[in-house]
């Protein structure tokens, strides 16, 4: 296909009919599809008509100069159109959204299922299926970390917190909470620089591996041996998601900082 800047290039040749037949094709083509270059090709028939009907006369180099420039202007947004990155269409988003949710729900599953002893209150379930959504709707709407999703995090945190009682703090049971959670986040943050198909890490990935962290919270208030209790709650299961938390939103923060430098 040919861009804008090509067909403002060809456009007197192809009103004069002096382009091969090929060319003249595939300028048709782009015709077909952009309004902004019909407009143009509209403009100069007109001009030319209306050029033709006035007597013969040499423009003044100040009308010269005025045109040149306005038509400079013209060109000048016709490339940085054509060069702009294409946006994301509304399907590819909701296929990107509907894959969040599943690669939360599996984590969610696997997680749980590979616990030794696993909760058999309803209470829990319900807890691990509510901050499990929580997640989801964390991976599959934020599209980075920021407030947003930090007020998700916290709420869902602290409603989580409510079941838990007194209890000592078991250090091996914790680490083993981290390192699940840790794991979890690591999962979805690859997943998501998959689906982006990029390696670099960006806001959105840190906003997957938050959903992991709490992916993997929700499958602990089932599996978790200590999950009742108060103080390893707050700081293994809740202190694990918040940790992971503020290291996306610092990776986010200096991922935007250079951009807006920039610019």
């Amino acid at each position: 296909m040919l861009t804008c800047k090509e067909i403002t290039e060809q456009a007197t040749s192809y009103m004069e009919g002096g382009l091969p037949l090929e060319s003249r094709r595939l300028v048709e083509a782009h015709l077909a599809r952009c309004e902004g270059c019909r407009a143009l090709l509209d403009q100069l028939h007109a001009t030319v008509r209306v050029a033709g009907a006035l007597p013969a006369a040499a423009p003044s180099p100040e009308a010269r100069a005025a045109a040149l420039r306005q038509f400079a202007a013209w060109k000048a947004a016709s490339v940085a159109t054509s060069t702009a990155p294409p946006q994301p269409a509304a399907s590819t988003t909701g296929q990107r959204a509907a894959l969040a949710v599943l690669a939360v729900v599996a984590v969610t599953a696997l997680l749980a299922g590979a616990g030794r002893h696993p909760s058999h209150e309803a209470g829990d379930f319900a807890l691990a299926a509510a901050l499990a959504t929580a997640a989801a709707g964390v991976a599959a709407l934020a599209g980075g970390v920021g407030r947003r999703v930090a007020l998700v995090v916290s709420a869902a945190l602290a409603a989580s917190l409510v079941r838990g009682g007194a209890g000592a703090l078991d250090l091996g049971q914790g680490l083993d909470c981290l390192l699940t959670e840790g794991a979890a986040a690591g999962g979805l943050a690859l997943v998501a620089c998959l689906v982006a198909r990029r390696t670099a890490i960006s806001a959105s990935v840190g906003a997957w591996a938050v959903a992991g962290a709490m992916a993997g919270d929700a499958a602990l208030r089932i599996t978790c041996g200590a999950h009742q209790s108060l103080p390893h709650l707050a700081l293994f299961h809740a202190g694990g998601v918040l940790a992971v938390l503020a290291i996306a939103a610092l990776v986010a923060r200096r991922t935007v900082a250079p951009a807006g430098a920039a610019g």
